[in-house]
């Protein structure tokens, strides 16, 4: 099938340098649905150019717009984890103030990404909505609610503490880990994790316990191996999509995908998150 499709590079959605996005926009005489994907990297490292060309096409033949995001790296302002988080949301809210220039249907539009974006596209769409009447900016009073959600090598939380209950962190692991958590959160030592501000700070990034059966479907995959010997096995540990599932069970979420098939998290049937998508954003 032959379509038409207008490329827009480097869009800002805000005023940092990286506070940008490339939009594919799908010729049509109606608004199209947009799925936007938000790269991985760690917080750290990562490009909005890190997408898989094959998912692209796909959405785009289908009549999906599709958009990728940069955003600051959490050693690029002084509030670590939650200010990556924060842009990334605002890049969603500065798409649908500008709904009708780009021809989108800001009622249709999903978000995934892998690791680092795979929890960013969580904790956007568990959050309670983000939209604020009390600012100035127009943009940033639109909502941030999705109709889906995509998660791929994903984490369950970023309150990090809580990773040693989901899944068995080896002791030698342990100060590791905890140390990653107080570079993230911008914190000073290990003390400050359980202190009012590090429990704030953890409180926000929770976004485990923000899922409700209210949240859109949820697709997740975590195709990795059953191994826990160096931190970033435990980024991307099955068990993180296990606890996902156990928690959608547990609110009692209506339409969710989880794989992960070395903890045993089989699918009934194999599906792709682009179909996925599909479902919740096409008529």
């Amino acid at each position: 099938m032959c379509i038409n499709v207008k490329y827009c590079a480097d869009i800002k959605y805000g005023p940092e340098d990286r506070n940008r996005f490339d939009i594919w926009l799908i010729d049509s005489d109606v608004p199209t649905p947009l799925v936007i994907f938000y790269h991985g990297g760690g917080f750290v490292g990562g490009d909005k150019c890190d997408y898989e060309p094959e998912d692209l096409n796909r959405f785009l033949q289908a009549g999906v717009s599709f958009a990728t995001v940069n955003y600051r790296y959490h050693t690029e302002h002084d509030q670590g984890l939650l200010g990556s988080l924060n842009d990334c949301r605002r890049a969603l809210q500065w798409i649908r103030h500008n709904a009708p220039k780009l021809n989108i249907d800001k009622t249709k539009v999903g978000a995934y990404g892998t690791s680092a974006g795979a929890g960013t596209s969580l904790w956007i769409a568990f959050h309670k909505d983000m939209a604020n009447n009390n600012v100035s900016a127009e943009y940033l009073k639109e909502s941030t609610q999705l109709q889906v959600v995509g998660a791929l090598a994903t984490q369950s939380t970023y309150d990090i503490v809580k990773w040693p209950d989901i899944l068995p962190v080896p002791s030698s692991l342990m100060e590791d880990l905890l140390n990653y958590a107080v570079k993230c959160y911008k914190l000073s030592e290990i003390d400050d994790l359980y202190d009012s501000e590090g429990m704030d700070i953890r409180n926000k990034l929770d976004f485990l316990s923000m899922m409700s059966k209210d949240a859109p479907p949820m697709y997740v995959r975590n195709a990795t191996a059953n191994c826990l010997t160096n931190v970033n096995e435990i980024l991307h540990h099955p068990l993180h999509a296990k606890r996902l599932r156990e928690q959608a069970d547990a609110v009692g979420l209506q339409s969710y995908y989880v794989d992960a098939p070395a903890v045993n998290e089989i699918p009934d049937q194999n599906i792709s998150l682009i179909d996925f998508f599909m479902q919740y954003l096409l008529p």
